[in-house]
């Protein structure tokens, strides 16, 4: 059995990727609310929604992992998908990127390049956090199920974990907003 490499040291340039990726997270989640109260959305009684503005952020931090994690040195693919934290992050990232073209698409054909200006997106984060956080869980269990999960002990596998608990805890929100009181 082949030993793992030793983890990557944080570099001054992968904490700047970090602080862009915490930037755009952060700005994607103001618009979020912007266009919420431009909808009408009332902090008192639908402050649940709110946190529907994390989706950016933890899409951001996501994106941002799988790029540090397939720097150089890195595991070999084989390896680093076996890691719960990356493999967390890729399939987030796949499978939000995949519906965000779909949705991208029927809104170009829907009304142009003005439906993009319109807040169809709001409602989608409501999707995007469920399919991100249920494909975080199903990859998971299969990683589990199959034996084949290897624990990485450096900090972008860590951070990763962390960011697929982010993507586990927008599914759950989503499941308060639609079936909580």
């Amino acid at each position: 059995m082949a030993r793992e490499p030793a983890s990557r040291p944080i570099y001054v340039s992968d904490l700047m990727v970090l602080v862009a990726a915490t930037a755009a997270g952060l700005a994607a989640g103001k618009v979020y609310l912007w266009h919420l109260a431009r909808l009408g959305w009332n902090p008192q009684t639908e402050a649940r929604f709110a946190g529907l503005g994390l989706v950016p952020f933890v899409g951001c931090w996501s994106l941002a992992l799988v790029a540090l994690r397939f720097r150089s040195p890195r595991p070999r693919l084989r390896d680093a998908l076996r890691h719960p934290g990356t493999l967390a992050v890729v399939v987030a990232c796949a499978t939000v990127a995949l519906r965000l073209a779909v949705l991208l698409a029927a809104s170009r054909i829907a009304a142009g390049w003005r439906g993009l200006a319109s807040p169809w997106w709001v409602a989608s984060l409501r999707e995007l956090a469920a399919l991100g956080g249920l494909a975080v869980l199903t990859s998971w269990f299969v990683l589990a199920v199959a034996g084949r999960r290897r624990r990485a002990r450096d900090w972008i596998d860590r951070l990763g974990l962390a960011a697929g608990l982010g993507w586990v805890a927008l599914l759950a929100l989503r499941g308060w907003i639609d079936f909580g009181p």
